[in-house]
């Protein structure tokens, strides 16, 4: 029994070795490079500087996804508030249940 586990103990010693061997001798990622620009910073102003017309195609775009952010909200408040309606009758049913079989008994 002792054998099988040190000999199972070094298994997993080796393994762990191998393993961090084959790590120490990867290349390293490549660093990606920081943007020249800063209009991923500030997208809203680089669209503002947009001159061919379609900067009014993405501001409407931005308003239109507002405006279905807010109606998700607004179903995501409704299915809340419906879900702790249909806790609270069930807490209801199931205190009104209980009398019932204290009685019974």
């Amino acid at each position: 029994m002792i054998e099988t586990e040190i000999e199972e103990a070094s298994y997993w010693e080796r393994s762990a070795q191998e393993g961090f061997d084959s790590l120490r001798h990867r290349k390293p990622l490549p660093r990606i490079p920081e943007p020249q620009l800063s209009w991923w910073k500030y997208p809203l102003k680089a669209i503002a500087k947009v001159s061919d017309g379609s900067s009014s195609k993405l501001y409407e775009e931005i308003e239109l996804n507002k405006r279905r952010k807010a109606e998700i909200d607004q179903l995501n408040s409704q299915i809340q508030t419906m879900t702790d309606a249909a806790r609270q009758v069930a807490l209801n049913d199931m205190q009104r249940s209980i009398p019932e079989l204290d009685g019974a008994s």
